[in-house]
């Protein structure tokens, strides 16, 4: 098997992957304005939520809202994705909803492995419908700091990243611009002071071989791995109870993956 980590020139879509391998992140033009008009009237039809700050529509209580939402974005963001990125497919998406308020901060985290790192490059897709500016909540990074692992995140893994780990980038962009990065990468949010709904949409792709894996890391250094369907992340999958998969065995949790 080729190394995927490693971009191949002629590969649509290299540049962006090697740089989502190298610093963790990468920017894009991704969607037209018909497609940013879709995703936003969708959302509108979908959701009827207040109060919630910052909550990604994958930990709604509501699974009919989780799937229809996931629906919804992956049909907009799959194609155009594939556009850039072929051979990569949609596990994970969902519409990101900031109300405005100092209550919609959302804290340095890391993202949950969806597959084997060391052998998969797995890439985050972030799109805001509005414009995206530091006033507004949008995406700040720690370039780099996906090398510092682990490497498997998932139920049970530390919510807020423990300490500042590098200078931080913010990452400003417009409707329809995208923000490709590793699910590894520290990341966090500011509030929205805007005067309205800071709307976007995440999907997390990997290559259509990877399998879809969920990691449930327990307090003494290790994780299960479980091979799970596709529709795990939006069935509950982010929940800490019992995983609906298949047991493939224990890793050792700690290490960062093997960027060769």
């Amino acid at each position: 098997m080729e190394p995927i980590h490693e971009a191949q020139a002629d590969q649509p879509g290299a540049e962006l992957l090697e740089q989502v391998r190298e610093r963790g992140w990468a920017t894009v033009k991704l969607l037209g304005p018909g497609e940013v008009a879709q995703l936003a009237s969708g959302y509108g039809e979908l959701a009827d939520e207040q109060g919630f700050g910052c909550r990604p529509s994958t930990i709604s209580p509501d699974p009919a809202y989780r799937l229809a939402a996931r629906d919804h974005v992956a049909a907009v963001l799959e194609p155009a994705v594939q556009r850039i990125l072929p051979g990569y497919r949609c596990v994970v998406a969902a519409f990101v909803p900031k109300e405005v308020g100092d209550g919609s901060a959302m804290p340095m985290h890391q993202d949950w492995s969806t597959c084997d790192e060391d052998e998969w490059l797995p890439v985050e897709v972030w799109v805001p419908l509005s414009q995206a500016g530091a006033d507004d909540g949008t995406l700040v990074v720690v370039p780099g700091s996906h090398r510092l692992g682990p490497a498997q995140r998932g139920s049970g893994s530390p919510l807020v990243a423990p300490v500042a780990v590098g200078p931080e980038e913010v990452v400003e962009l417009a409707p329809g611009e995208a923000l490709l990065f590793h699910p590894a990468i520290h990341h966090r949010s500011g509030p929205n002071r805007g005067d309205r709904l800071r709307l976007a949409v995440v999907s997390t792709f990997q290559p259509v071989d990877a399998p879809v894996l969920h990691y449930r890391v327990a307090g003494d250094g290790e994780a299960e791995v479980y091979e799970v369907a596709r529709e795990h992340y939006v069935a509950g999958g982010a929940a800490d109870g019992p995983v609906e998969g298949t047991l493939l065995g224990t890793v050792a949790v700690g290490q960062a993956a093997q960027f060769q």
